[in-house]
């Protein structure tokens, strides 16, 4: 860490840091130039602060990728918080802040957010302004303020050339280093710190990913930052956590919430969406339980709710998608003892609820497709009713980390191996020991007896033998298997809506859902 100051304080050492860094990397005379002329550039940016500023700063090349980091430990007080808000309204007549920091602040595309809202979640950008945040560090009540630009990607500053008459401060960024080198850059805001981060993926490392033969419509997914330190989950948390509430009914299917009672969360109930058909609403239907993936940490994504309705309209089938309380502030093994309860108030209420359950599907993702296949053995220990088939998506299934994939796929796009142990890091408890088949569901001791399961792998994903692995075992101990090995995938390619391998892998789904709905 370096300490530096916009007086100048520990330019020096961080331009000397970078000559050491691009040596120590062997990068060549371009490369060495490029980050060099980022962190000039980051540094001058600095320099034209007004006001008086200090940070930490470091430097960083991992996996072929330039990371600059600046932490301020600055407390966002009320005063600080009106300041912010004028100048991203544009109100500030001061220029407290560079050209170009004010103008990312001002992002246009915020102001046009309903007309880019694909746009946006293709880019993962996400502005929070206020937020509460449940940490034991802090004062729960305490108001945290937050600005995040994450994955902010250039794209934004491709503008017709007639704007850059009229606006300077966009003129200035698009036409700068920072903008015309680097790949991405964030600013986070924080209630008692900011940060700043640049981003620069170096060519080398960019011609070593694209080895792998990913999908051209799955090229997206390329740009979304894979997020691991607790800091981003935090983000993720925060940005993602209320999309639940924005579910609406439509002109085919209704949506709507109730709680579920559940000894096991923290508040004693869970949120769980429900999807319909709209004109079913009053019959007794066949019924899917949707547990959303994210690493035990992250909430419901888009994607997840686009799931829930695909299946509840292709499949003609209630669909319950609950909202399970996250780690790191609650870690394992509370989501696996929630998603019990879940099934089993499915069981007991299935009559207030028009369920037949003998027509109950279970369905996850990544963690997701863990808790479901935990959940089984849990089911096949206390002797109770199995749902009549299960639907893993590209699942984690093996707690050993040490598969062929595993070691592979350290970074590919969405989700690699380094994150994924880092997750394992960030959901560990020091008091409660998680049952060892529940995290790794392959290792169990008998797989006998396990519903009709559907097993999705993802080609370049670090947890593609997971799934294979899995079902080879039910394979071998006489359970009805499906196993789809999607090509040209990275974890979570369901974020690419409009892509074909997403059509025909959403079709597979309905039609062993429907199949198992028969039996």
């Amino acid at each position: 860490m370096i300490k530096i100051d916009n007086h100048g304080t520990g330019f020096a050492s961080v331009l000397e840091e970078t000559e050491n860094l691009a040596k120590q990397n062997g990068l060549d005379d371009k490369q060495q130039s490029q980050i060099r002329l980022l962190t000039e550039e980051t540094m001058e940016m600095v320099r034209n602060l007004s006001e008086e500023f200090e940070a930490e700063l470091s430097l960083k090349i991992d996996n072929g990728q330039f990371e600059l980091k600046m932490n301020s430990e600055t407390r966002m007080d009320s005063k600080k918080r009106e300041r912010m808000q004028e100048i991203v309204s544009g109100d500030s007549e001061t220029r407290g802040v560079s050209g170009k920091i004010r103008a990312v602040l001002q992002s246009r595309y915020y102001d046009e957010a309903e007309s880019n809202e694909k746009l946006f979640e293709e880019m993962g950008i996400q502005r929070v302004e206020a937020g509460k945040i449940d940490d034991e560090d802090k004062d729960p009540e305490e108001e945290e303020y937050i600005w995040s630009l994450q994955n902010y990607g250039f794209v934004t500053f491709d503008r017709q050339e007639s704007i850059w008459d009229s606006d300077t401060e966009w003129a200035e960024i698009g036409r700068s280093i920072i903008a015309n080198l680097s790949d991405d850059l964030r600013i986070y805001i924080f209630r008692d710190h900011q940060e700043l981060i640049v981003t620069k993926q170096l060519r080398e490392e960019t011609a070593e990913r694209d080895k792998w033969k990913i999908d051209p419509e799955l090229e997206v997914l390329k740009k979304i930052p894979v997020a691991s330190s607790r800091i981003q989950v935090r983000m993720v948390q925060l940005l993602y956590g209320g999309l639940g509430n924005k579910e609406k009914s439509d002109n085919k299917l209704s949506v709507r919430q109730i709680k579920i009672p559940c000894d096991d969360s923290p508040v004693k109930k869970l949120k769980c969406l429900i999807y319909e058909p709209l004109d079913k609403t009053k019959e007794v239907l066949p019924t899917v339980l949707l547990l959303h993936g994210g690493a035990f940490v992250f909430p419901a994504l888009p994607y997840h709710y686009r799931l829930a309705r695909y299946i509840a309209e292709n499949t003609r089938s209630r669909v319950f998608m609950p909202d399970y309380d996250l780690a790191p502030d609650y870690k394992p093994p509370i989501q696996h003892n929630e998603a019990y309860k879940i099934y089993k108030y499915l069981l007991d209420n299935a009559e207030g609820q028009l369920i037949d359950p003998e027509r109950l599907v279970i369905i996850g993702d990544s963690a997701g497709g863990t808790m479901c296949a935990a959940l089984c053995l849990r089911l096949k220990k206390k002797g109770m009713k199995m749902p009549a088939g299960q639907l893993l998506l590209y699942p984690s299934l093996d707690s050993r980390l040490e598969s062929r994939s595993m070691k592979l796929y350290t970074d590919v796009p969405v989700c690699n191996a380094k994150a994924v142990k880092a997750y394992y890091k960030l959901c560990q408890s020091k008091f409660v020991k998680v049952p060892h088949e529940y995290s790794s569901p392959v290792e169990a001791d008998s797989l006998e007896g396990m519903p009709p399961t559907y097993v999705e792998t993802a080609e370049f994903d670090c947890l593609h033998d997971d799934g294979i692995l899995y079902a080879d075992r039910l394979s071998k101990e006489n359970c009805e298997v499906v196993l789809n090995e999607t090509k040209g995938t990275v974890h979570a390619f369901d974020m690419a809506k409009d892509s074909a391998v997403l059509k025909e892998a959403m079709e597979r789904r309905a039609g062993f859902i429907k199949e198992c709905f028969k039996q």
